[in-house]
């Protein structure tokens, strides 16, 4: 164990972060009217399973040693889900 106040034997950066799980997902339907005349459903869904991605813990090597935010996860990097409708009618 290092002394109190003291740095460490272990590497810079050594702290990693969770993986990245980030689902986009597109479903289509197209249904032919008559001939040169169709209709297409899509739908989008962008972070499809709602995925919260943390970032890496906060602080850095030369902020205050006794710092509050030290350590902790505070953000993230993903939005919400969010889904798209789309109609479209070719000619």
């Amino acid at each position: 164990m290092p002394p109190l106040y003291h740095y460490g034997n272990a590497g810079a950066y050594f702290v990693e972060a969770d993986g990245l799980q980030n689902w986009d997902i597109s479903i289509a339907k197209r249904w032919t009217i008559r001939e040169g005349h169709s209709l297409i459903f899509r739908t989008e869904l962008f972070n499809a399973f709602n995925n919260v991605n943390f970032r890496k813990p906060g602080g850095r090597i030369s902020e205050n040693w006794s710092s509050s935010r030290r350590g902790r996860i505070s953000s993230t990097t993903t939005s919400p889900r969010q889904i798209q409708f789309a109609l479209r009618y070719m000619f």
